[in-house]
């Protein structure tokens, strides 16, 4: 008897384990989902000349594409933990950090791509550039590609990027 009794209450458990895992993977945002496990120590660095280049975070989540520079440059891409406020919607728990922050050709007519990996909870990524008082400053969103889950920002400097998630009003 209390063995079917343990065998219940143990298929109850793997149930509702299973149930937490698909509203998980379905309906979090990945950056949200991700916060616990997001390597915020990494630093990606390389070096970027005539040829441009992509810098790319451990886990696949966060690319920054590089256009062609005329001189070779040492360029990182970090990250760090969010501190800034928002009035409304859904702050992203992860700023980027592209330096240094002015390493573009004056003449430069390619920006600075910042690609990341978006969640499907929530209608729009608003992107900002952080200044150094933490204000945001709007950045370019420039593409939401929803079948490969994606976001573009594009920019001609580097600095502390992040995004605000607006949410899908029912």
């Amino acid at each position: 008897m209390k063995t079917k009794k343990l065998l219940k209450l143990f298929g109850g458990v793997i149930i509702l384990a299973m149930l937490v895992f698909v509203w998980v993977y379905n309906v979090m945002p990945y950056d949200m989902m991700t916060v616990n496990n997001f390597d915020y120590e990494e630093i990606v660095t390389g070096s970027i000349g005539k040829e441009g280049g992509t810098l790319t975070n451990r886990g696949g989540t966060i690319s920054a594409i590089i256009p062609p520079l005329q001189k070779a440059s040492e360029i990182s891409l970090s990250f760090k933990k969010s501190s800034y406020e928002v009035v409304s919607g859904e702050r992203s728990p992860i700023t980027v950090n592209i330096s240094p922050e002015n390493f573009l050709d004056k003449e430069s007519i390619i920006p600075i791509k910042i690609i990341v990996k978006l969640g499907g909870q929530y209608a729009l990524p608003v992107p900002y550039l952080i200044d150094e008082k933490n204000k945001l400053h709007l950045a370019q969103l420039t593409q939401v590609d929803r079948e490969k889950n994606i976001f573009t920002i594009e920019t001609f400097r580097g600095g502390d990027f992040s995004w605000v998630y607006v949410p899908v009003r029912e």
